[in-house]
């Protein structure tokens, strides 16, 4: 693996997004999934992004302060390496679009089943492999796996309650998903 694919948990945190055009919007649209709070910076764009009112500036480090990542989104590399400065000075971990290079994590494609979320990443080298390999595993993982995966959500502190050592409640369900 060139990298650990890994969940971040995004309740009560806040993300901001520097950018502008079609790579910020992507980004916006995705982010816009979690519950997450989201703030938008776009120097220099007067592109409408639905549903966000975004601030037409760079940010400073103050505004960067308390967030919990940072998505730097410009096609223009001069830009892009403008942004990851700032956010490297605010010491927050940053995610550049299309420049890996510049940044410490990746967004892998994603399969969007509510709580049940499926990451395909490539380390950052082949995105359309990854956007390619999702759309293979999509056709193959139904939308009704949501309802499931949020049936166990609700469960889950009940399950816990119940079953206290993890080895228990891994038996539980995988007796509830082998079955018919």
């Amino acid at each position: 693996m060139l990298a650990l694919p890994l969940s971040w948990p995004l309740e009560g945190r806040r993300v901001v997004l520097i950018g502008t055009g079609d790579w910020l919007a992507r980004k916006l649209t995705l982010l816009r999934r979690t519950p997450a709070s989201l703030s938008v910076y776009t120097p220099d764009d007067e592109t409408a992004y639905e549903g966000v009112a975004p601030e037409r500036r760079w940010p400073t480090l103050e505004d960067l302060s308390d967030a919990t990542f940072v998505i730097v989104a410009f096609e223009d590399r001069a830009l892009a390496e403008q942004g990851a400065a700032l956010v490297r000075a605010a010491h927050k971990p940053l995610n550049v679009v299309d420049n890996p290079d510049l940044g410490d994590f990746h967004v892998p494609a994603i399969i969007d089943r509510g709580p049940l979320s499926i990451g395909v990443a490539t380390g950052g080298t082949a995105p359309v492999l990854a956007r390619e390999t999702r759309r293979r595993i999509e056709a193959a993982v139904p939308p009704s796996e949501a309802q499931l995966a949020e049936f166990a959500l609700r469960l889950s502190p009940h399950l816990r309650a119940l079953l206290p050592h993890v080895d228990e409640r891994r038996r539980f369900w995988e007796g509830v998903l082998e079955s018919d």
